[in-house]
């Protein structure tokens, strides 16, 4: 098997398995379809060449990897943002889902009962709102721990305080949460 061969093995693989959800967390930071397919792509673009050159690499945690080049991107698209004055006009913009069948979430007037749960996460500061995200893709403390270079021990107390500030924000916003 070429090295060219391996690195494309390697590279759908991480694709079919992660890209939702890569799609669903930028989705979720800038609740823009266009943005989070963009972003979505430059991410995978920038694992494919990754792999293309270290054709041997294979990481030891791939969601935790592949998460890490998704805060790189976030951040980079952040920063960008902030100095471009057309993403002024962006902003202001209204964005319509014209084809409803291209969105792996279906039809967006079916989220109307997740917006009293948007607007108790966007009451959460940057850091909450990244932790809970993260646990919400599956990510363990230890697999956070190498994304956010923070003690999974710290995390873990870190995540206890963010879900207590979740649910007092979403009894705030009229959603209860019972424990089972």
């Amino acid at each position: 098997m070429f090295h060219g061969d391996m690195a494309e093995e390697k590279f759908r693989n991480m694709y079919e398995e992660n890209q939702k959800i890569v799609y669903a967390y930028f989705l979720s930071c800038f609740r823009d379809p266009f943005a989070a397919e963009e972003l979505s792509q430059e991410t995978f673009e920038k694992i494919w060449k990754y792999l293309r050159e270290n054709p041997y690499f294979f990481p030891f945690q791939q969601k935790a990897w592949i998460f890490s080049i998704v805060a790189n991107v976030k951040n980079d698209w952040l920063r960008k943002k902030q100095r471009s004055p057309q993403m002024e006009e962006w902003d202001n913009s209204e964005y319509v889902i014209s084809d409803i069948d291209s969105s792996p979430y279906g039809n967006p007037e079916d989220c109307l009962e997740s917006i009293p749960i948007q607007q108790a996460f966007e009451m959460l500061n940057q850091a909450e709102q990244e932790l809970i995200t993260y646990k919400g893709q599956g990510l363990t403390s230890m697999e956070m721990e190498h994304i956010l270079a923070v003690p999974a021990s710290t995390l873990r107390s870190r995540m206890a305080t963010a879900k207590k500030h979740f649910r007092k924000a979403l009894e705030t916003c009229g959603v209860f949460w019972e424990d089972k």
